[in-house]
């Protein structure tokens, strides 16, 4: 996969077309060898987990182990993120 810049893409395909005349069919290899020209972007994939356990009003990131607030959707160590499900902390054994 090579992701690229849309906007990018986009303003130079809005410059282009201002130099255009006339019918504004272009061929798809003039399109292919477009898209190949374009920058890509610095990347990851989104990664999704469930915060772990939870113990004193703190959960766990599953990927990188960093303690989370169980409010956060988005981990603050490795950005991977929680998916929205509800997860009840485990209750306190009376004692």
């Amino acid at each position: 996969m090579r992701p690229i810049d849309a906007d990018a893409a986009i303003e130079a395909i809005n410059k282009r077309e201002k130099l255009m005349v006339g019918d504004k069919c272009v061929g798809v290899d003039h399109i292919r060898t477009f898209i190949n020209n374009r920058p890509t972007i610095d990347c990851e994939p989104v990664r999704h987990g469930e915060w772990g356990f939870y113990r004193d009003n703190i959960a766990v990131c599953p990927f990188c182990g960093g303690n989370v607030s169980p409010d956060w959707v988005v981990c603050p160590h490795c950005s991977s993120v929680e998916r929205i499900t509800l997860i009840e902390p485990p209750k306190e054994e009376e004692g």
